[in-house]
């Protein structure tokens, strides 16, 4: 997994001048911490996801369904909390065991987050 800095600083560099020539230099600093926030917010899942599959002995296939749960759960402790959070956490892991992923996995990566 890349880390969070690196994808920041590649990034930026990409954007920052962008967001200069549409005149948006005044709100580059609140749009880079956002941006910040949820590339380490990513890693997080990722890594997440990464311990548990590699913990389990998951194939290198289905890790990217593992990474896609666990950015979804993030995604949803980051908008909702108490009963709303657990309700949106609940159907996302029956999508998923839908799917074929393992309850016992996405349990474990729903408390790593």
């Amino acid at each position: 997994m890349v880390e969070a800095t690196y994808r920041i600083e590649h990034y930026w560099a990409k954007i920052e001048p962008i967001l200069e020539s549409l005149g948006l230099g005044s709100y580059i600093p609140m749009i880079k911490s956002q941006f910040e926030a949820s590339v380490e917010e990513a890693v997080k899942a990722e890594t997440a996801a990464k311990s548990v599959a590699t913990a389990a002995g998951i194939s290198t296939a289905k890790l990217g369904s593992y990474t896609s749960f666990a950015k979804e759960v993030g995604g949803i402790k980051a908008k909702h909390s108490g009963a709303i959070a657990q309700q949106e956490i609940d159907i996302a892991k029956a999508k998923w065991e839908a799917r074929g992923l393992t309850g016992a996995q996405l349990d474990k990566i729903i408390n790593l987050l």
